[in-house]
């Protein structure tokens, strides 16, 4: 009930202002008084919680969501909740840097727009925790058991990143995009494909190349321009022929 009170209020929001976006979050199901430990501003039942506030241009006015000032959770109690799905592997980045409620979103990660954006230590690390955190239970590796295997898998990860924004920006006609295969090594992505001929043919993102090759899984696939273009041309040759 509560989260259903809390998705109408945010549907109301977003009605009501263009200049501000606001989305559901782990907020969402929680009580007034469970909300409150995460604020010092408290002033009614719809000040805090009701999702995340993001400006027009990206970042809300000064002291709103999504702007620099507005107050986050602490890390522990990221943690605290959160603790269970992530582990940090050893990194140059001095992890008390980050702010680990917004390493808690796909949006981090899910996109070809901000993926493209990914070039420091730290993006990548916050992507890798987001990346933990929103597992599917049953899909793919399952969340680590110890810094050290998060550890193993954090170059893996980095190189899918790279991978699929070298990818993405080599074509339009596909997007590609970080999926589940993209903790496993190369032996660990075999059975989820007949072909594996060649160490990138898998687990990148999602491709079509016109059959020269099979890239993995699909997350998601643009309609081809080039098959559209073949079938029409088949098309037109059969009526010309007749």
């Amino acid at each position: 009930k509560q989260w259903y009170q809390r998705r109408v209020a945010i549907t109301a929001g977003n009605a009501e202002t263009d200049q501000t976006q606001f989305e559901v979050n782990f907020f969402c199901d929680m009580s007034e008084e469970e909300k409150s430990p995460y604020s010092s501003a408290n002033n009614g039942e719809d000040s805090f919680g009701v999702g995340a506030g993001i400006g027009a241009s990206g970042v809300g006015a000064p002291g709103e969501p999504g702007s620099e000032t507005e107050e986050k959770a602490p890390n522990s109690m990221f943690v605290d909740l959160f603790g269970d799905k992530f582990k940090i592997p050893e990194s140059t980045v001095d992890t008390e840097s980050l702010i680990l409620v917004d390493c808690g979103v796909t949006s981090v990660y899910d996109t070809e727009k901000v993926l493209a954006q990914i070039d420091e230590e730290s993006e990548y690390l916050c992507a890798f925790i987001a990346f933990q955190v929103n597992k599917v239970e049953g899909e793919g590796i399952p969340n680590y058991a110890d810094e050290a295997e998060a550890t193993k898998r954090y170059p893996f990860f980095k190189k899918c990143v790279d991978d699929v924004k070298g990818y993405n920006a080599e074509t339009d006609l596909t997007q590609f995009e970080v999926n589940f295969f993209c903790d496993m090594s190369e032996e660990e992505k075999k059975p989820y494909s007949s072909h594996t001929g060649g160490k990138d043919s898998f687990g990148v993102g999602s491709g079509y190349d016109g059959g020269a090759s099979e890239t993995d899984a699909a997350a998601e696939t643009k309609t081809s321009y080039m098959i559209v273009t073949a079938a029409l041309a088949i098309t037109l040759n059969f009526v010309h022929a007749l």
